[in-house]
Order: structure tokens, then sequence, then C-alpha cells
């Protein structure tokens, strides 16, 4: 008999001698997973096989090596011989997976529909931890189901617990799923077949054949993890369940009530999405009625009713949808919108406003609408309150049959009575003010005492309204007047000479060594203005001629130049009411320019104290239109242009610190924008190396393919995730201004997306909006548009939380709004504190906000210092930007107490970051340094707390990192470099320091990286409290190099850097934790230099051997059967990184643009307070 070693293995056919076969245990090698399942269903592998133990070994090219523990017949040997199936001697892939039968080499496969559990559904929870049980039972039963059971087994590594819940909470359900891939965590399964638990989300492909020994069951995790377990009985929960009474009990004799409960009913913001069908008109009720009617054809007057009511001299028109089977028409007007409230025919609501607290119908029939011959309707009053009104139902009539008798009889005389009170205002008398910077010099000006104003104007923010004397008086004899006439200049330059010109200005300017605010660079500035104008580089030319005069400079010979160079012919004279009357109507593509133009004349005004008639018959509505415009201004220009409309008013402080409260709110927001506010040469200047957006572009193109391979690679639904990943890659290319790049990616994207599916129809919209606005210019930070909102509320549960997943973690879709993808699934507010200071950052009216913060704070006052203090405080510094300087001094004095209390970590984060945020919005430096002071002194106790946490989200948020990117961004940009690098080396030596565990390395250090793997190839998984503790100081070293970055330490960041790099790179923890510190590494590295962070971005993706660099990202979060979100993660670190000004502009425009903010600010601030101080 031949020896069957003499043959190579990799050639040895099992046909070639079956006896000695027989005799020896085999490989076999299946080149698919699809051949394995060819092989069970088609019996080529008998059960008597299949279904005993096996050893396996998984290539990475799918193929499946499988060492079986019994003897294979030569029959089975042939019949798998048929379907691809070889046979060898030696197996070249280690075969060190245990398989309880082969059925487990096959591995489970996300389900394609999201998984709903029923009511009556149960579902078996594995707690591998005894110490879970009691925090699991709890949350449930908060949340209201008590059909529980359990049992506890005991093994050699421990006792864990099974926990059988009927229809469990889907709060707790998508807990299990979203953590089911980290270390001692909650697993939650469904009964696929019996005595066959399947890890929900998955299915076994062949589920219902697989048996379980008798007296046993299977538990089946992602991908083949397989626990065989024993049978038994569940223990009821109530059996063991204690519930502790909050005191003794105590025996009360029954005693008789005499008095009434009062309960106060009030409006609450919120309402419902029902169209409005009443519409209670005002003042100009009768005129919109006019315009309605000569705008609707006769089906649609056909659906409305009309009455008009009067009282005490006040007259108002409602207007009400007749009963029909007609959805009611959709009307824009101009008064309170109500709807029907719970279908009563006669009781009206304002459309965003609900009845608290809620009553039953009956009850709220009795109380508000007991006269059924009325029609009523609330009416909101301040602090919640209501008043209902009321008038007889009799009085509505037909609109169609009405028409002509009321708006042909009734139209001249209702225009009178119009016009006759349009400007009765209320007066008031204000004390003489000193006289401003720039005097006035008519005699009448002096004598303004008063200005008036209409107090329910809807345009009050932008009103500033002159005085009828003495303006009049001030304007007389101007046109007449000598004006000197503006400097004889040289002939034209030639364009190629111009551009000359200009570039030597702009080199000059950028030799100077002088402070920004220098008059050596104002001068400057003013030569930049012209010769940008000269070449028609109109917005170029508004940013200089702003930077010229920011300092205060009185220069009217170069406001002429300005505005003539706006408008050739207007530096003598002004401009024409026939310009002027082009700012007052609809927004044109011009609006942008003439704004730039409104902004030289308002600045031609006050240089040459002169209030044109012209102007002051036009000051409201260009005030408007200035309003409007103000998006395509620059800072500096748009607080010019107030500064100048509040001297031609005579100080209309009001004005000026609505304008203030604006601008600082887009500084807020958005911070200077480089395309906005810096000069085309200060963004191109300081590297050398004038192509950076060149260069830019082109490593986004050249990511963008390796980005996608790596999310291929990687597996999962790389179809739509890829698709996503195109979708990001687009929003970056418009924001680089790579058009053709964008739409490529963009038009890939849509093809691959399935639009059937309403995940992915829904996802699409929202990122073509983001994308459109980058395309335009805009900054994206626009909440998205409310039909999509609307639609996505009406999306089942299962389908909307996957959404707002990504809205959750994506800062390109929500940018600003905090995103919550849990809140429908468990309670909205754990207490009514917390209702309440939630409900403050949904109310408009600042006037209540600051009256429940007040009130608040005044219920909560105690001897010591308790943490409802600290919460009130924290909203009411993150909402002192909408309520005024005046309210965010006194919250800032109130927060040094505070801080000097034992808080929690978190809390001491929260209220340092508002309040930093807070002192240098509001130019508040004592307070500022205060603040930096406590963050110093606290700085150990919260890193170690931060490390300490055992959190394992996918998100990558924290107080503490929120507190650092708080007060990077705040410090910066008041020039506080000392503090900031002392702050930085602080967190560095923090993060630097061991961990507790005994067996951990030095956490984020070389030796941590380099420790051994574990046997099989795979970097070792650590302890979770371990893994928490390692990761969180990486990341806290990261974000200290992206500091040192900044200002120019790249010696100490490339350190860090390179500490945190063989971590990033390894996949040491569960891939959310791998996820995090990926991303906080892109960032880190949006910082560096152009130089160093580009090829860096790119050998993060890069392939080291036969794999890629970054790796261990497998994504089994539940929204994995849409798409990868742990890798859209990346990839929009990735893209954000690439086109944000960090790393876009050099270290001289950063530099430039935050010394320019801090000089912007204190402008603004010593503006509103010496205008304050004349009143």
């Amino acid at each position: 008999m031949p020896k069957i070693r003499d043959v190579p293995a990799s050639s040895r056919p099992f046909r070639f001698c079956w006896s000695a076969w027989r005799l020896l245990v085999i490989f076999l090698r299946f080149p698919q997973l699809a051949t394995l399942q060819l092989a069970l269903t088609s019996g080529s592998a008998p059960k008597s096989l299949s279904q005993a133990p096996a050893q396996a070994g998984f290539g990475d090219d799918g193929s499946v090596w499988l060492q079986p523990a019994k003897a294979v017949s030569r029959t089975c040997l042939a019949k798998l011989e048929l379907l691809g199936v070889e046979a060898a001697e030696q197996s070249a892939l280690p075969c060190d997976t245990r398989l309880l039968c082969w059925q487990q080499a096959l591995p489970l496969r996300p389900l394609s529909a999201p998984h709903e559990p029923g009511e009556n559904l149960p579902i078996l929870f594995d707690l591998p931890q005894t110490a879970l049980l009691p925090e699991v039972v709890n949350e449930i039963l908060r949340l209201g189901n008590d059909r529980q059971s359990f049992r506890v087994l005991a093994g050699k590594t421990g006792r864990r617990v099974l926990l059988r819940v009927i229809g469990p909470p889907y709060y707790t359900l998508l807990r299990a799923l979203e953590q089911h891939n980290e270390p001692a965590s909650l697993r939650a399964y469904r009964e696929q077949s019996s005595r066959v638990w399947v890890e929900v989300g998955y299915e076994h492909p062949l589920g219902e054949q697989i048996t379980p020994p008798a007296g046993s069951w299977l538990l089946l995790a992602a991908p083949r993890d397989w626990t065989a377990l024993p049978e038994g009985k569940f223990q009821d929960l109530y059996e063991v369940l204690e519930f502790e009474l909050p005191a003794l009990a105590s025996e009360w004799q029954s005693a008789a009530w005499e008095e009434r409960l009062a309960a106060p009913l009030r409006l609450a913001p919120g309402g419902s999405l029902e169209p409005p069908q009443m519409w209670v008109l005002g003042e100009q009720g009768e005129q919109q009625l006019d315009e309605l009617v000569r705008n609707s054809d006769n089906q649609m007057l056909a659906q409305l009713a009309f009455a008009v009511g009067e009282q005490d001299g006040q007259r108002k028109v409602l207007l009400r949808v007749r009963p029909s089977k007609q959805p009611p028409p959709v009307l824009v007007l101009s008064g309170l919108a109500c709807r029907p409230y719970l279908k009563l025919p006669n009781l009206f609501l304002p459309c965003d406003r609900r009845l608290h607290p809620p009553l039953r119908r009956d009850v709220v029939a009795k109380l508000l609408a007991a006269d059924k011959r009325a029609v009523t309707w609330l009416t909101p009053l301040e602090s919640g309150g209501f008043r209902p009104e009321s008038i007889p139902d009799a009085a509505f009539r037909p609109l169609d049959q009405w028409v002509d008798y009321v708006l042909e009889q009734n139209h001249q005389p209702l225009a009178a009575w119009l016009g006759a009170n349009q400007f009765a205002f209320e007066s008031f008398v204000t004390h003489d003010a000193p006289p401003p910077a720039n005097p006035p010099t008519t005699p009448a000006r002096k004598k303004a005492t008063a200005t008036r104003r209409r107090p329910d104007d809807a345009n009050a923010d932008a009103e500033l309204l002159l005085p009828e004397q003495s303006v009049a008086a001030a304007d007389e004899g101007a046109n007449d007047a000598a004006v000197a006439l503006l400097p004889s200049v040289a002939e034209p330059l030639a364009p190629d000479e111009a551009r000359q010109r200009l570039r030597s200005l702009e080199e000059s300017f950028l030799a100077l060594e002088e402070p920004l605010d220098s008059p050596v660079r104002s001068a400057l500035w003013f030569q930049l203005g012209a010769q940008n104008a000269a070449l028609e580089h109109f917005h170029e030319a508004t940013i200089c001629w702003a930077n010229g005069f920011w300092e205060g400079t009185a220069d009217p010979q170069q406001a002429d130049r300005w505005l003539e160079s706006v408008h050739p012919g207007a530096g003598a004279n002004g401009l024409p009411a026939a310009e002027l009357d082009r700012m007052r109507g609809d927004l044109t593509d011009a609006a942008p320019l003439l704004a730039g133009k409104l902004t030289a004349y308002l600045l031609w005004c006050v240089q040459h104290d002169r209030t044109p008639a012209a102007l002051r018959d036009r000051a409201v509505p260009l005030a408007q239109f200035l309003r409007n415009q103000e998006a395509y201004l620059p800072v500096r220009a748009c607080w010019l242009a107030w500064t100048a409309f509040t001297q031609i008013a005579h100080g209309d402080v009001l004005a000026l610190a609505r304008a203030r409260d604006r601008l600082l709110e887009r500084l807020f927001q958005q911070g200077l924008r480089p395309e906005t506010d810096l000069p085309g040469f200060l963004q191109r200047s300081g590297a050398g190396d004038p192509q950076r957006f060149r260069l830019v572009r082109e490593a986004a193109v050249d990511l963008q393919p390796q980005v996608l391979r790596w999310i291929k690679e990687h597996g999962g639904p790389a179809s739509q995730t890829t698709a996503y990943a195109s979708l990001i890659f687009a929003y970056g290319f418009a924001r680089l201004g790579d058009a053709a790049a964008c739409q490529e990616s963009l038009d890939a994207a849509q093809a691959a997306i399935p639009l059937e599916e309403p995940v992915h129809r829904w996802l699409l919209a929202a990122w073509q909006q983001r994308i459109q606005q980058a395309r335009d210019g805009q900054p994206g930070a626009a909440p998205l548009q409310p039909a999509l909102l609307e639609e996505l509320a009406e999306l089942p549960l299962p389908l909307a939380f996957k959404i707002n997943r990504w809205r959750e973690a994506s800062r390109i879709l929500e940018p600003h709004e905090t995103v919550d993808a849990y809140r429908r699934f468990h309670r909205k507010y754990n207490d009514e504190l917390t209702r309440e200071l939630a409900e403050l950052f949904e109310n408009s009216n600042r006037d209540q906000i600051e009256e429940t913060l007040l009130t608040l704070l005044a219920q909560h006052q105690a001897p010591g210092v308790t943490l409802s203090q600290v919460r009130i405080l924290t909203a009411a510094l993150e909402l002192a930007p909408r309520l005024g300087a005046d309210f965010a001094r006194k919250m800032l004095d109130l927060a040094p107490p505070l801080l000097a209390a034992q808080l929690p970590p978190d809390d001491r984060s929260a209220l340092l970051e508002k309040g930093l945020f807070l002192a240098a919005h509001f130019d508040q430096a004592d307070h500022l340094r205060s603040f930096v002071a406590h963050f110093v002194q606290a700085i150990p106790e919260l890193v170690a707390a931060f490390r300490s946490q055992d959190s394992l989200s996918v998100e990558t948020g924290g107080a503490l990192e929120s507190l650092l990117a708080a007060s990077f961004r705040s410090l910066r940009k008041l020039g506080m470099r000392n503090e900031i690098g002392q702050l930085l080396s602080l967190i560095a030596e923090h993060a630097r320091r061991p961990s507790d565990e005994k067996d951990a390395a030095p956490t984020g250090s070389v030796s941590a990286a380099t420790a051994p793997d574990k046997a099989g190839g795979g970097p070792p998984l650590l302890t979770k409290e371990v893994a928490n503790a390692e990761m969180r100081s990486c990341k806290l070293l990261l974000r200290a190099a992206g500091g040192w970055f900044y200002f120019g330490q790249n010696q100490l960041a490339q350190a860090a850097v390179d500490e945190v790099r063989p971590l990033a790179y390894r996949g040491r923890w569960p891939a959310p934790l791998n996820t995090q510190l990926i991303c906080s590494y892109i960032e880190a590295l949006s910082q560096a230099p152009l130089a160093s962070g580009l090829p860096e971005l790119s050998h993060l993706f890069g392939v080291e051997g036969d794999q890629r660099r970054t790796r261990g990202l497998e994504d089994k979060l539940s929204t994995s059967s849409h798409f990868s979100l742990l890798q859209l993660k990346i990839v929009e670190a990735l893209v954000l990184a690439l086109v944000s000004d960090d790393l876009v502009l050099n270290a001289e425009s950063r530099r430039w643009l935050d010394e320019d903010e801090y000089l912007v600010r204190r402008r603004i601030h010593g503006d509103v307070r010496r205008a304050m101080a004349t009143l």
C-alpha cells in the first residue's frame, strides 16, 4: 500500500487510497461558505458527521477548513468532491476554532428588516455579571414591564444570569444591540427555533435545522459564538423582588375637604402638526382679507367664512374654515393661527400651544366652550397665561357671498381709517445725552430730546426713527451746501498695472510688524480698498474699507472715495433716492452688492455729519434691508453700518444692542469666516505656499478611493456605506469649491442608494440639503428642512432610531442641535426641574426665560451649595447670550461660590465650560481669569474622573472634552496663549500618568501600544476598566497635541501623536472605542502643518503588509443593517479635517483670524458701553 506522506499534501486527491484515508483524521477544504451550506442542506454530509464536533479555520479568501472528529466515509468524500471540496492530510490554516457542529461554521447574518419586538414576544437577556441584574430589572420596571423571570448559572469563570422578558421595552433592547460587541456587556436573544436562541438582529441560515441535545439550550451570538446551556426553570421576578417603602406605614383617619382645589390653566409651548383652521387678524385684518380675496379663486373662498368683531374701539377680523370633506387651505396670514382643540367645533387654541395641564374633553368643554352658540379662542398672554375671547357663531358669513359688499363698499373708508392711525405711536421722553464722538453741527440736532417708536411694530429690531423736527432742520439746505470735491486722481491704471499695484500693496501690508490696530495698517487698508474697487473686487474692497475705518478713523475724503467706488458720482452728494429705493423691494441677486453700497453710504453720512432727506424718509425699510443682508457683509462692515445708523438716529441704543446680540451670536456660531471676513491675500499668505487649497483638493481626491476600498474591506453593508461616504466627500468637495468632484461623488451616491427604503431616502434628502448649502457658500448651521423633520416623526420607531443615531453623531447633519436618539424610548425628563430647564431652551420669549431662571434660582436658595443650584446656573449661563450682557454679568457673579464647593466632576466641567464661554463672549476679563484659575486647579480631579468613566458609547463627547474644546476656542480668541499653554501641559502630564490597574502599562504610552499580541495574531483586548482608562488618556493626549500644533509647538505635538499612532492603527479596544480614538487622532492632525498633516491622514488608510493599518472596526451596532456608523464617523472626521479652516489656512491666517476676532469683540462691546453711558 503506498504511503500517503510520499505525495505532497497540496496535490493529494482524496481518492488516492481509500483504505489509507479511512485510517486518518483528514482536513476538508470548502472553497467558500456557500459550499459548506450546500453540503449541509443537500445531505452530502450526513447528520452523524455534521452534527459532531469539529475544529475549523477560516481563510481571508472565504475558504473554510474543517477537521472532523469522526472518520469520513468513502461515500461521503465522493459526494463532497462533486461540490468542489478538497481533502488533505494537513491544513493550510491553523484550525483552532472549536465547533459544536458543522453548522456553527456558518456565521449569523444580519436581518434585512429591523426587528420589532411584539408585546408577547419573549426575549432572553444574557447578563455576564450578576451585578447587572438589579440595574436591568429596575430599568425595565421603570419603563412599565414586570413580566420578567430569571435563572442564575454557575460555571468555572463565575456566575451569569439569564433574564427572560415578555415584550421588553425597546429602549432596553436597543441598549443590548448597541453594546453587544463590548466586553462584559448585555446581549439579547430571540428564539429562532425550538431551544435555539439567536442574537437579536441576526438569524442563522440553517437555524430551523439545528436541534440541540435533549435538555439543552443553544445561545447563538454573532458571528459564530455558540454556547450550550442546560435547560432549567425560570424564577418569577416577584419571588425575589422587594419594594423599599420610604417610611413605615401610618394609619390616618378620614377627614372632610372643604376647599376647592385651584389648578391654574396655561398655554405651554408644543401644540400639534394640525393645520390652522381659524385665523384672528388684528388691526390690518381688513387689508389682509382684501389681499386674500384678490389673490384667491372661488373654490378656496368657498371654504372660508369670516366675521368682524369690535370691542372698546378695537376691531378684529376672524377667518374660519367651513366644514367640508376637503382639507383646510394653506394660508399665509399675519395673525393668530388657531386649530380646533380636542375636536370641539367651537374651541380653538393657537397652533403652537397646548393646554396644560391636559384635561378631559368634557371638562374642557364645560370650562371654556360651554356656550355652543359662540366660537371661543384662547389668546396667549405673558408667562403662559391666556384670555378666552369669543364671538357668536352666527356672526360668521360665507366669504364668497360677501366679497362684493364688504370689499367694494368699504374699501375707501377703511383705507382712510388705516392711514389716519398709521403713525399714532405712544411717545416717551429721554434726558439730554452728552454729545457723541462726532458732534452734530446743526443747532436743530442739539434741541432733539425725543424719538417716537411704534412698540408693536414687527420690524422693531430694525427700526431707527428720526426726530421729525430736528432731522428736517438738519437737512435744511443740505442740497445746496458746499461739499469739498474729491481730490484729483491720476488716470485709471490698466488692468495688469492695477493688479501689480494691488500685489505690491499686499506685500507691503504683510511685511509690516505693526499690531493689527496700528494706524499704519489703517492707511494701507484704505489703499487696498481703493485698488480692489478699481479692479471691481467689491467684496474684498468692502473688507478693506471697513478695516480702515474700524479704529474710529475720521477721514471724510476716504469716505468719499469708498462711496464713489461703489456708485460713481455719489461721492459729492450721496446716493440718489432711486438707488435707495432698490434696497426697499424684494431681495435680488444684487442684494449683497447693495448692502455694501448702503454701508459705504452710511459711513459717508457720518463722516460728513449729514442726514439727507432720502435717507430720513427711508430709515425703517433701509434698516430692515440691512438686517436681512447682514450675513453677506463682513462683521466689521456690518457693525460700522449699525453704529452709523445709531449716530444718524441720535443714539438708538436699543437697536444697537440688538445688532450687537446678533453679531455676537454670529461670532458664537461661526466665528470670523475666511471667505467672508478675511481678504484673499491673507488667506493665501504666511506659509510660503500659495497652492494650499489646490493641495488640499488633490489630497481629498486621492483619499476618496482609498477610503472607499477601506470600507469595502471591513465588510458590512459596504454598498450603502460607500455611497454615504461619497456623500460626505461631496460635501467636502463643495466646501473646497471643486464643483466637478462634488457632482461626480453625488451622482455615484445617488445611483447606489435605494430610494424605496425610507431610511435611505430620508438620509439622502438630508445630505443633499447640506451639500447644496456648502455649494452656495452657506455655513450649514440652519436646521434641516421642516418637511424632513415632519417625515422623520412619522417613521416607525426602529427606522427613525437609525436615522437619529447618525444625526446624533454627525457634525455635518446636525452641527449645533443636540439629538437624543433614545428620546422616544425612555422618559424625557427625570424630574420637574429637568423639565423646566429643558423647556426654557425651546422658549423664544426672552422675558419669560429670564423671569423663570430668576424664579428657579430664588426657589432653590439654600445655606449651602446644592446640585439644583449648579444645574440652574449652568443653564442660565448657556442661555445668557440670548438674554443680554446685564443678565450675563449677574449670572457670572453667582458662579465663584459654586465653583469653590465640592461638585461632581461632570457638573464642575459643565459649569466651567459655560462660564468660560460667557465671560469671553461678553468681554468680562475678571470673570474669565477667575474661571481659568478654577479650571487649572480642577484639572487633576477632572482628568482622574474622566479616565475612570466606564461608558463605552459610540459618541466621542464628554463633559471634560467639551470643556477643553470650549476653553481652547474661547481663550485663543482672546490672546491668552500663556494660559492655554499651561492647560495643555497639565492635561498632557495627567494623561500620561499610569492607570490604577496593576497590570496596565502607562496609558497613552508606546509601551502600551507594543504589548505582545495574543495567540492568534490579533491585539490583546483589555478589561473594560483598563480599556476605558487607556483610550481616554490617549484622547486627552491628542487634545493637547492639537493645541500644540495650533500654536506652532510642533515637536511636542508630534511626540504625542507618535505615542498614540500605534494604538490607533492596531485596534486594541472594542470597535466603538477604536472609532473614538481614530476620530480624535484625525482631529489632532487637522491642526498640524499641511506638509505633515496630509501625509499622516493618507497613511491612516494605507496598507501595511497584507492588512490595512486601521483595524478593529467590526461594526455590530443596530444601524449596521443600513450602514456602518463607525466607519462613517471616521470618514466624516476626515472630511471635516480637510475642509476645516485650521488645515486649509496657514498659521499666519489662523493667527490673524483669532486676533481679529478679539479686536472685533472689543470694539463691539466698547461701542455699546459708550452708547449706554450717554443715556
